[in-house]
């Protein structure tokens, strides 16, 4: 399976990743207004986090995608989860939110993640699907200042079997911010 999927409205090239080596993230700063995107290489896939870093209008964030179809899972196990491509093993988490301590406050912030159809894109390439986080609006515009920043995580895993995950430049050559983020599943 393959999917590649970036931040919607972010024009390609305009915002350059900043690395931190000993941390092993990458952050797109100011993605949206007061958001920035933090990606972690992990061994079981790429950790993903919207880091709001102050009171903002904005509750819900959209990524395009291309490639595999993301649907949302029909198991009890994992509510809240999207499979890319109808694959276990090959999955969104239901995303989950944390305070500037690190304390888990999914139930208040009420994170959900969703797919959206897309409309005929502007470069010509067939409609596809949206991928849609969203937290409680009330929730996020109730919190004072000094309550930021909150972390949304939608993290992509992938199963304990013999796959790997990996971010790349995407296949297709467009860019996002100078290398558009693609995770693929792929033999190990």
């Amino acid at each position: 399976q393959h999917l590649e999927f970036a931040p919607s409205g972010v024009k390609d090239g305009s915002i350059l990743p900043v690395a931190d080596a000993e941390a092993g993230t990458v952050t797109y700063e100011e993605v949206w207004p007061g958001v920035d995107v933090r990606y972690t290489v992990r061994s079981w896939g790429v950790k993903e986090d919207l880091v709001v870093k102050g009171p903002i209008s904005k509750s819900s964030f959209e990524f395009e995608t291309d490639g595999a179809a993301v649907t949302p899972t029909r198991s009890d196990r994992a509510p809240g989860e999207l499979l890319v491509g109808g694959s276990e093993t090959f999955r969104f988490a239901a995303p989950s939110v944390l305070d500037k301590q690190g304390t888990d406050v999914s139930g208040p912030a009420r994170p959900v993640f969703e797919t959206t159809n897309q409309a005929d894109r502007a470069d010509g390439r067939a409609p596809g699907q949206n991928l849609k986080l969203s937290v409680d609006p009330a929730w996020l515009s109730g919190l004072a200042k000094a309550d930021f920043p909150v972390t949304i995580d939608p993290s992509t895993v992938i199963g304990a079997d013999n796959w790997g995950s990996y971010a790349t430049r995407c296949r297709t050559g467009r860019t996002w911010r100078g290398g558009r983020w693609c995770t693929s599943r792929t033999s190990g």
